[in-house]
């Protein structure tokens, strides 16, 4: 009797599993991409390898204001052991009107920064002619804490951004860019200056 009551109760935890599992499928999003290499060392005995590399990444409704995101990255290299797979972006996005909220592992673009990866939040808020966007970050690269604030809108033609990037026990940087097309070419002109912690400027 012991033993059907397991059986069960198993049979009922894998049936509330599956449904569980095919409602995330139902609301779920899959994109990706993969990159194939194939290396060769031009030596006495020339040396060939595949390098693999694959980008992929699950968006999850979770209820009309909350999306879940995790992007996954692969690589893997023959003749080398095991593949390496590192968690890109584990986040939620949270829409509430003209607000958006980030909040866990991303990507910090700026004009100080190149996407590097952080641990925090970030919040935009679309002004309609301007969007207002604030980023703290708790574990940025080696550094530790970062903050940012920027305004990014237009004038005309005109594309405008001004950004405020401190970076604990590194620097504190001020950036303006403005950008426009003209006659299909791109142009655009930044001022910047940085003030580093140990005292000396940029």
């Amino acid at each position: 009797m012991t033993k059907l009551t397991k059986l069960s109760l198993a049979a009922v935890m894998a049936l509330s599993t599956s449904a569980y599992a095919a409602g995330i499928a139902d609301n779920t999003t899959v994109s990706g991409q993969a990159y194939v290499e194939f290396l060769t060392t031009d030596t006495a005995k020339s040396a060939k390898s595949t390098d693999i590399d694959l980008d992929a990444t699950f968006k999850t409704k979770v209820n009309d204001n909350v999306t879940s995101v995790i992007t996954l990255q692969a690589d893997s290299t023959t003749g080398t052991a095991g593949t390496n797979v590192t968690a890109d972006k584990v986040n939620f996005i949270y829409t509430n009107g003209a607000t958006t909220a980030v909040i866990g592992k991303q990507g910090m673009s700026s004009p100080t920064t190149d996407g590097e990866k952080f641990i925090g939040a970030k919040v935009s808020y679309d002004l309609g002619a301007a969007t207002v966007i604030g980023v703290h970050a708790t574990d940025f690269m080696t550094e530790g804490e970062a903050s940012a604030a920027a305004i990014i809108g237009s004038a005309g033609p005109v594309n405008l951004e001004a950004w405020l990037v401190d970076i604990s026990n590194v620097s504190e940087n001020a950036t303006l860019v403005a950008s426009t097309k003209v006659a299909n070419v791109a142009l655009s002109a930044r001022y910047a200056t940085s003030k580093f912690d140990d005292g000396s400027e940029d």
